[in-house]
């Protein structure tokens, strides 16, 4: 299971299932969509959208918990990235914080 594939999954339902919508705004092709969609529900074990031949018509009811979970998921995601950018700035704050900079610009004693 990938993040990219609950992208995809979580944008073709923003899209009202339309994955040539959901391609565009992700700027990606329609059978990659398609394609990785396809792998991760038979990773899953479970259709998370009805099919009508090729085209995908409804979210299956488990496909709405898997969607919930994903896009929860997603935001957990982008919320470390976020994370991890205040923890650097705050590192990178602290290492040339003023008191840390005055001890090293002191000469050595004779």
């Amino acid at each position: 299971m990938k993040l990219q594939q609950l992208r995809y999954v979580c944008e073709t339902a923003n899209q009202d299932m339309n994955l040539s919508k959901a391609a565009k705004k992700l700027n990606t092709s329609q059978p990659a969509i398609s394609k990785q969609i396809q792998m991760l529900e038979e990773e899953l074990g479970v259709d998370i959208f009805l099919r009508n031949g090729k085209r995908i018509v409804q979210i299956t009811p488990p496909g709405q918990l898997i969607i919930r979970t994903a896009a929860r998921m997603l935001r957990d995601a982008d919320n470390l990235k976020k994370l991890r950018r205040n923890l650097l700035m705050k590192s990178t704050v602290h290492c040339l914080s003023p008191q840390r900079t005055r001890k090293r610009a002191m000469p050595y004693p004779r």
